[in-house]
């Protein structure tokens, strides 16, 4: 038997086409995200308009009759960020030189910068050489807080703030850790006392969120919050022999801090009418957007 030929015949022809020519194919190839940036950069580093995957999918079947998937419009928009900020890595190189031009045109301003023994970025810290003046104007309290960076690279953001003459809350210092744990917050104090002379002040506020986070007993927060706002002695050691009680490991995590660094009763200074931290939610508000961008952008 032969080998079948390869010759083909056209048995029936359709006079009318269904599929359109206005549009190159579903995800061509050659439009590549690193393509599509090209096109998007100017679009993209304007902080008025909002980009998304939907917009680029929209936007170059629109405009270049290019059809492209929502992964490709995605890509093509992480694609243009970093050709814009740069990369992580590349932030994180640039620090040190960042923060010595911002001492070299900021007089009085500290800076400080830890790595780990592999000499790898742990944690930084600055106050502006203003800040660092304007707290001598400034109630004699400190309120500090943390909030989480979303850009690739994470890490968290901590601010320390107070307030004005004028009653206005006054940005003091800014750190970035690696995480909130207790090593990080000793560093960020330390710092903080360099740079204005502050006394290290644990606030209630972080020792409850860390409570939560290791034991996640209600009953531990409530006899915890009591024992922060009770003014009499015998009380107060009511409530830490109730927790001890209910969780020894509990107690042993609040024995580690001073009495005066997170309880009414001990504590020696006045609050100068500031018994909350909710200034600082109007700080994470301010920072909202700039949470997500990297670091030196």
């Amino acid at each position: 038997m032969g080998q079948p030929s390869k010759i083909k015949r056209v048995t029936t022809y359709e006079k009318a086409h269904s599929c359109s020519v206005d549009f190159i194919m579903y995800d061509h190839r050659n439009a590549t995200s690193k393509v599509i940036c090209d096109y998007i950069l100017e679009l993209v580093r304007d902080s008025s308009n909002i980009i998304t995957p939907k917009f680029m999918v929209d936007e170059m079947r629109r405009k270049y009759g290019i059809i492209i998937s929502y992964n490709k419009g995605w890509g093509s928009i992480q694609h243009a960020y970093t050709v814009i900020r740069g990369t992580a890595k590349e932030n994180y190189n640039r620090l040190p030189s960042y923060l010595h031009m911002i001492k070299e045109n900021n007089r009085g301003t500290y800076t400080n910068i830890k790595r780990e023994d592999d000499n790898r970025f742990q944690y930084a810290f600055f106050a502006y050489g203003a800040s660092i003046i304007g707290w001598t104007d400034c109630r004699p309290v400190i309120i500090e807080d943390v909030t989480f960076l979303k850009s690739k690279s994470c890490g968290v953001l901590m601010i320390a703030v107070s307030k004005n003459g004028n009653n206005n809350i006054f940005p003091l210092a800014f750190g970035i850790v690696d995480s909130e744990n207790n090593e990080s917050y000793k560093w960020f104090f330390n710092q903080l006392r360099n740079a204005i002379g502050c006394q290290h002040r644990i606030w209630i506020y972080h020792m409850e969120k860390n409570l939560r986070k290791k034991y996640f007993l209600d009953v531990v927060l409530s006899l915890f919050y009591n024992a922060t706002t009770i003014y009499k002695q015998t009380k107060f050691y009511t409530f830490t022999d109730e927790i001890e009680k209910v969780n020894k490991v509990a107690v042993k995590y609040l024995k580690e801090e001073e009495p005066e660094s997170w309880t009414r009763l001990f504590h020696t200074n006045k609050r100068y009418n500031m018994l909350t931290t909710n200034d600082m939610e109007y700080m994470n508000e301010v920072l909202r957007k700039a949470r997500q961008l990297p670091m030196l952008y």
